[in-house]
């Protein structure tokens, strides 16, 4: 289970199994409060620097005000399966990622539309895929 805090928890009510892999998805809790980061504020360029320090990996894309990053994993299996755990999520957040797999990578693109770029949804999501991994 991901243990990450926030005072308001989001309810899966999803235990499920994918082949030998199972995964218990009871608790999901945010990383960032309202007060830190409102949901569709936009995340300021220098805060956006300072946060990635703590995102191994993520980095602004060039083209356009969106987070990115690329996972590599073993195999299609355990890409498939992260990125099953993190459709999960995304769906009771209501934030989805822009996504592409090929075998056992996972490119990733986070921004949220509907602000015009770069939120706390975007953040709490890079950090749950992070603890997800």
């Amino acid at each position: 289970m991901l243990e990450l805090r926030h005072p308001e928890s989001l309810k899966v009510a999803s235990d499920f199994q994918l082949n030998t892999i199972t995964f218990n998805c009871d608790k999901i809790n945010y990383l960032y409060t309202q007060e830190e980061y409102p949901a569709l504020s936009l995340i300021k360029l220098d805060e956006i620097a300072t946060i990635l320090a703590d995102l191994a990996g993520w980095e602004n894309d060039a083209n356009r005000p969106a987070l990115k990053k690329s996972y590599h994993f073993k195999d299609f299996n355990e890409a498939f399966a992260w990125m099953t755990k993190v459709a999960l999520y995304a769906e009771k957040a209501n934030h989805h990622p822009e996504w592409f797999n090929v075998w056992n990578r996972v490119d990733v693109t986070l921004t949220t539309h509907d602000a015009g770029g770069i939120t706390s949804k975007d953040i709490q999501l890079a950090h749950f895929m992070e603890k997800a991994r």
